[in-house]
């Protein structure tokens, strides 16, 4: 309560005038609704500010804030999922963001969609993070896929609707590039990986027995973008758990524990 109000409650006789008896009790009365509605007014506002959480002269910041509800989480990155609407007679998306704690600004990945008659357009999956690079797989086309298998199921051509590709993002400088891009669902990569001092990796098939395994160094680009070069390091029986060491590739071919150096 503003203390204007208080001001406007009290009464000063004049010397002319004296105020009768009853005049007395009724300011009396309207003292003690007074300063009971203030000592009111200050209680629960006391107690309202002994339930709010105590800021130590440091504001929350914004990317921290999303690490409980994060879909991976390092020493230098978040990765969080939004709800975002959705399309005209489509399903609702999700957009996933990266962002650096404590505040960096979010970093826009990609996103998914729900299906409704048919499955939703955009695939989000396979996430790995390391340092401030992040990789995961994108796909897009699987309603279209979906209903022209629908009405013309003799079609190769509907599974070419589907195509997917390795995204890798580093979110510090905001830069991004998109490997293996318009890959087919029988070509869907099968494992990805990062490196925090700046590679990314992919195991792709070729048959149902065979796949390459590729790598790039990246480097940074124009504003908004990686480069890097692509390298065929493998074709065989690649095993799907890729893991590196900085610059240095570990992979497994037919059983076997194999490395290589990236540059």
């Amino acid at each position: 309560m503003d203390e204007r109000d208080f001001d406007t409650a009290v009464f000063t006789p004049t010397q002319d005038t004296a105020p009768p008896k009853q005049d007395a009790v009724t300011i009396s009365r309207l003292t003690l609704k007074v300063f009971a509605i203030a000592f009111l007014c200050s209680f629960f506002g006391a107690l309202a500010a002994s339930a709010s959480p105590v800021h130590s002269g440091r504001t929350s910041s914004a990317c921290s804030a999303h690490r409980k509800h994060a879909v991976a989480v390092g020493p230098q990155m978040i990765v969080y999922a939004k709800r975002s609407g959705s399309r005209s007679g489509a399903g609702a998306l999700t957009t996933y963001y990266a962002c650096t704690p404590p505040a960096g600004k979010p970093v826009v990945l990609g996103q998914s969609e729900e299906g409704e008659e048919y499955p939703g357009e955009l695939s989000f999956s396979d996430v790995r993070i390391a340092g401030t690079y992040v990789v995961h797989l994108s796909g897009s086309g699987f309603g279209g896929a979906s209903a022209c298998s629908k009405y013309e199921r003799a079609n190769p051509r509907c599974e070419e609707e589907v195509k997917w590709w390795v995204q890798v993002t580093n979110v510090k400088t905001r830069r991004g590039l998109r490997a293996a891009a318009g890959v087919t669902q029988a070509g869907k990569p099968t494992a990805v990986a990062v490196s925090s001092d700046g590679a990314v990796a992919w195991v792709q098939p070729v048959s149902s027995t065979t796949a390459t395994l590729r790598a790039a160094v990246l480097h940074g680009g124009p504003p908004g973008r990686l480069t890097g070069t692509v390298q065929t390091l493998e074709a065989g029986a690649i095993g799907k758990s890729l893991q590196f060491s900085g610059l240095t590739l570990n992979w497994t071919s037919s059983g076997q524990p194999k490395s290589q150096a990236l540059s």
